[in-house]
């Protein structure tokens, strides 16, 4: 799924309830730019409620 596509998949999967709660969670491949970039299309889509997940550092 593309960025463009979440703010719709989000809105389906919550029932358009923006006030639910996401949960975002990236490994360290992921670039801070990239993240930031997701978080605002959250943002964007009207979702304000965003969790950060953080890695338990276990393989």
């Amino acid at each position: 799924m593309g960025r463009d596509a979440l703010g719709g998949s989000l809105d389906a999967a919550t029932k358009g309830r923006k006030d639910e709660r996401i949960y975002l969670r990236a490994d360290k491949a992921v670039s801070y730019g990239d993240l930031m970039e997701v978080m605002n299309t959250l943002r964007n889509a009207g979702y304000l409620k965003v969790a950060l997940v953080g890695l338990d550092g276990r393989s």
